[in-house]
């Protein structure tokens, strides 16, 4: 589907040698396109959860202002809303919480307090 054809183009992997299978961090461009992708709930395999929570990760390591981005925050909790079962069944739930726990914006109870409920519900 074009939506699958956009994710992975946001989800490009490194082809450099170094680091190589690594997901690569998204921009601020990239959080509202990817923003709006999720909302529409395109279905996405494991793979894609997980590489989307891995590259969210890598953003927040890369470039420390993205935790108190209202707009990556509204991307992070639309994951955990739209997908937060999906999460929960390909591990991606506890990977999600360490970055949540970095997030300085309003958002962070809600995103914490949604996936505090994912990762009991699976445990």
């Amino acid at each position: 589907t074009s939506h699958a054809a956009l994710l992975n183009v946001l989800l490009r992997k490194r082809e450099d040698g170094e680091g190589e299978g690594d997901a690569d961090g998204v921009g601020h461009a990239e959080v509202a396109v990817l923003l709006a992708l999720l909302q529409a709930k395109p279905p996405l395999s494991p793979s894609q959860l997980r590489d989307i929570v891995e590259g969210l990760h890598v953003t927040v390591r890369e470039e420390a202002t993205m935790a108190s981005n209202l707009k990556f925050s509204n991307l992070v909790l639309a994951l955990v809303s739209k997908y937060g079962k999906e999460l929960a069944s390909c591990g991606a739930a506890l990977r999600l919480t360490s970055l949540a726990e970095t997030i300085t914006t309003p958002l962070k109870r809600p995103i914490t307090t949604m996936l505090s409920r994912i990762t009991v519900q699976t445990s």
